[in-house]
């Protein structure tokens, strides 16, 4: 079995996390490592998430800001070396129960992916897409494909240029 480590950079999360963090838990595929980087939140996130240790999450309190690619970086770097893949997740998303076990599949089938995202939609209404991945124009800027649309017409997956950085699941594997 593939080891899956998740990781979430919160700020001023109080708000989403635990709801976030209560669906990470009800995956279908075990999880190696649940991570937390806080980057020096000003309200009760910390204390939210410090309730929630005792369900095998690692919580680590920044005492300054390192932003989200610098929290996710720190949170690679701390990690267990034989990790195969990386879920990146900002605090207020909610994953489907197969999101890991789907995305875990799809790259095992094919070694040439290295990063996969799932199909994200708003909380607010599960209907309509937040992104399937980010395509790119011609002008060289990247766009959140399907944003906007109807979600039944976004069910099979296919290439894209980039994954959305909300929910991003990335293989280690090097060539």
């Amino acid at each position: 079995m593939k080891k899956v480590n998740v990781h979430i950079v919160t700020y001023n999360s109080q708000d989403d996390i635990a709801e976030c963090l209560m669906a990470v838990l009800e995956k279908t595929y075990p999880l190696h490592q649940i991570m937390v980087i806080d980057n020096q939140s000003q309200d009760n996130t910390v204390q939210v998430l410090h309730r929630l240790q005792d369900r095998g999450i690692t919580v680590f309190a920044n005492k300054e800001n390192n932003g989200f690619a610098g929290g996710h970086n720190q949170a690679i770097r701390m990690a267990d070396p034989e990790v195969d893949y990386y879920l990146v997740l900002n605090p207020d998303v909610k994953l489907h129960p197969d999101y890991v076990v789907s995305l875990v599949e799809a790259i095992e089938k094919d070694p040439a992916i290295g990063s996969a995202t799932g199909m994200l939609v708003f909380t607010e209404n599960p209907t309509v897409i937040d992104s399937t991945g980010l395509r790119i124009n011609k002008a060289r800027r990247a766009f959140d494909r399907g944003q906007g649309e109807a979600a039944d017409r976004w069910n099979l997956g296919d290439e894209v240029f980039g994954v959305s950085g909300a929910a991003a699941f990335y293989s280690k594997r090097r060539r």
